[in-house]
């Protein structure tokens, strides 16, 4: 393993304390991670993964040695007010990045998966955020954008409003400036083929099953 850069290079993965990644694809993206980011105690999964990470981010009330035993370069954030993985954010954007992976941010507990997932919505428009969890990829999406997809994959559209205008292409249930009559209406879509594209009018959070 080679040693911590303490360089921000694209991509870069965020790896919280949560769920540990057993999934290839969540297992790859650390593979292939150029920056690797730990929050506070994710660190010590991450080391029991075979990983450094680049940086330590939070209060650090959670590792479990030392902390002059560990080799990511320390960002301490002692402010209670603010989680871990948003001061992460926080500080990746006062950096100038721009897109951002995340894992290890989901279950565990539902109180924080939940709050993730609101983090996400609420820096959308900052910086592109993706979280892989062990069964999907979620992104929140406030304009247009297309999809890579395999034919048969599950896609679940979640509006964070009632009043959310809707265009899809390459959806088996397809909308066109439609409003979902409620939020749970978009849940199990499905990929028609190798792209889908969404056009939204506010943000929706796409979650992409793995296969």
């Amino acid at each position: 393993m080679a040693e911590p850069n303490f360089k921000l290079n694209h991509p870069i993965v965020m790896f919280g304390n949560g769920e540990i990644p057993h999934h290839s694809i969540p297992l790859e993206k650390l593979k292939n991670a150029s920056t690797l980011i730990s929050l506070d105690g994710g660190c010590d999964k991450l080391l029991n993964l075979g990983f450094n990470p680049d940086f330590i981010i939070g209060d650090l009330d959670s590792l479990k040695m030392d902390r002059a035993k560990y080799k990511g370069k320390i960002i301490l954030m002692k402010d209670q007010s603010k989680t871990d993985l948003e001061k992460g954010i926080e500080w990746l954007i006062n950096e100038k990045i721009q897109k951002l992976e995340l894992i290890g941010c989901s279950s565990n507990r539902d109180d924080h998966h939940l709050a993730n997932l609101l983090l996400i919505e609420k820096y959308s428009k900052i910086i592109e955020i993706k979280m892989t969890t062990n069964w999907s990829v979620i992104r929140c999406l406030n304009r247009s954008k297309t999809f890579k997809s395999i034919p048969g994959q599950v896609v679940s559209i979640i509006p964070k409003n009632n009043n959310v205008k809707i265009t899809t292409e390459g959806l088996k249930y397809s909308l066109k400036n439609e409003m979902l009559s409620h939020r749970s209406e978009g849940i199990s879509n499905v990929a028609l083929g190798k792209y889908f594209s969404l056009a939204v009018s506010q943000p929706v959070w796409i979650i992409i099953n793995h296969i």
